[in-house]
């Protein structure tokens, strides 16, 4: 599946592709019309730079470190992720549902423990309707990752969340509880973000999503 801006006769988009064990691939192409062009492409593999790591200077203990003895040492975290961001998407106030107090609460906790790691950009959306995700995720959010060669992309959501036939979803502020069109299908979401570019190589994607049916805490743990 490719996205494109429509009304254009021309779309970037990127998909990943495992190849290993192939030393070639083919790229066919059909329109609505059953016209069809097909391209071949030739793998050509080189060796690996071995990178050289410099070994960490000694530390001295000859000298004793004063520590609280009732606080422990945090060391910081380390991250080899790349160019992280982090997605927060916040719903609480909705239209059909009733008004949720606590997700303001989890993304001052979440903020904080984000705090420990390597996070070059934190993007909050509050309160977004079912257009408003889909443009964000289909439009907004994959030029921005083009853009800026994100590496790590994490998405946390909280607000109502319904479960439907075996599917769970997240509940727009302008969803209708009767009407499950209007609720926002999330599982193909990680897939989505993976193919925004090549550069991306982490995704990760936590719905923490309250649910009045008994099984969704289940299906969504």
């Amino acid at each position: 599946m490719a996205s494109f801006i429509p009304d254009t006769s021309r779309s970037e988009f990127s998909i990943k592709l495992s190849i290993g064990g192939k030393d070639r691939f083919t790229v066919r192409a059909e329109d609505q019309h059953g016209n069809t062009t097909e391209r071949s492409f030739q793998i050509h593999r080189k060796a690996e730079v071995v990178a050289q790591v410099e070994k960490p200077a000694p530390v001295r203990t000859d000298k004793p470190i004063d520590k609280p003895a009732d606080k422990p040492v945090e060391k910081p975290v380390s991250s080899s992720t790349g160019v992280t961001w982090v997605i927060m998407i916040e719903n609480s106030d909705y239209k059909n549902f009733p008004a949720l107090q606590g997700p303001a609460d989890d993304v001052a906790k979440m903020q904080k423990a984000f705090g420990k790691y390597s996070i070059q950009r934190t993007i909050n959306k509050r309160n977004l309707t079912k257009q408003q995700i889909e443009r964000f995720f289909n439009i907004e959010l994959r030029d921005l990752v083009r853009t800026n060669k994100v590496n790590t992309v994490l998405v946390w959501y909280a607000g109502h969340g319904r479960t439907v036939s075996g599917r769970t979803y997240w509940v727009p502020t302008d969803a209708r509880k009767d009407d499950i069109y209007s609720f926002y299908n999330y599982g193909p979401l990680k897939g989505l973000i993976e193919n925004y570019s090549e550069s991306v190589t982490n995704t990760l994607v936590v719905s923490d999503a309250a649910g009045a049916d008994p099984s969704f805490y289940e299906m969504t743990r």
